[in-house]
């Protein structure tokens, strides 16, 4: 089978989906999309292992990001934490999404 490149291709022919997504994913809502889901790709080394085993990002929104934690003495510890993680988060992210702040919350993951 011949590829044509898009530039070349007919009117109302179609194109691979891989291409198409492919072009989404480079603009608009779904850039925006994969930049938010990069933050919970790079949580564990931007917190450390050991921490990262103790939390759990649930949930960006709005450039908050819900970080769940396993009980209030693991939310009282981590709370002095926060803003490092913040910067180191936000910097390990500087082509994409910025979080503006970090909210912990005792939850089961």
């Amino acid at each position: 089978m011949n590829k044509m490149s898009s530039s070349r291709r007919r009117k109302g022919e179609l194109k691979p989906l891989s291409e198409t997504l492919g072009q989404s994913l480079g603009r608009g809502y779904l850039n925006f999309t994969a930049q938010k889901l990069r933050v919970f790709d790079v949580w564990p080394q931007v917190v450390g292992e050991t921490d990262a085993a103790r939390t759990k990002p649930e949930m960006l929104h709005d450039g908050k990001l819900a970080v769940l934690v396993p009980g209030p003495a693991w939310l009282e510890r981590f709370s002095y934490k926060k803003r490092d993680w913040l910067t180191r988060l936000n910097a390990e992210l500087a082509d994409g999404a910025v979080v503006e702040e970090i909210i912990l919350k005792v939850g089961e993951f």
